[in-house]
């Protein structure tokens, strides 16, 4: 439930307040045709960075899970930093 708080914050550009535990799940497929390498994943507005450092082929695809502890925590959007260049999903 508030993952999916989570996203309707980050389609609809709102922001959301929460606090306790945040389990998050991504699973993330390289759909191109190069190698990509993932740097990690970053709450925006907060210090939050979860490091990856992974790479992956094309057609490869990885699961990566971790929690978010927070008391409270503005969530804003997300970046998904990919060869050094945020790319930004909000």
């Amino acid at each position: 439930m508030v993952l999916r708080l989570l996203l309707l914050a980050l389609v609809f550009g709102k922001a959301y307040y929460f606090s306790g535990v945040l389990e998050v799940s991504l699973l993330f497929k390289n759909v191109g045709s190069s190698p990509i390498f993932i740097h990690g994943f970053r709450v925006l507005h907060t210090d939050f960075i979860v490091w990856f450092n992974t790479s992956l082929e094309p057609g490869e695809f990885a699961w990566f899970n971790f929690s978010i502890n927070f008391s409270p925590i503005e969530v804003l959007s997300v970046d998904v930093m990919t060869s050094g260049v945020p790319s930004q999903y909000s």
